[in-house]
């Protein structure tokens, strides 16, 4: 599944049919975080992750398989998880 197709699902299940995925490098993920109140050291963390991810010094050591996969459904997860708590955190705004 593609990160777009990912988002449409979560869309979806929000409620939020305007919402797309739109990439951003990892300097932009770090002014984000930053700007968002995420102190420099997380943030300096959270980026250095994705640059292990990308540069695939940090990567999966099993491939990803029926034993290894859960059973939910993105779908299922967006109902059943994801949206409620999604709905809880903008009606505390």
């Amino acid at each position: 599944m593609s990160m777009r197709e990912a988002v449409a699902v979560i869309a979806k299940a929000v409620g939020a049919e305007d919402l797309t995925y739109e990439q951003s490098g990892i300097a932009d993920f770090h002014a984000e975080l930053r700007d968002s109140g995420v102190s420099v050291d997380v943030a300096d963390m959270m980026a250095e992750v994705g640059e292990a991810v990308n540069s695939r010094h940090t990567r999966m050591e099993q491939p990803r398989t029926g034993r290894t996969t859960t059973p939910t459904s993105i779908e299922r997860f967006a109902d059943e998880e994801f949206a409620p708590r999604y709905r809880d955190n903008v009606r505390r705004g």
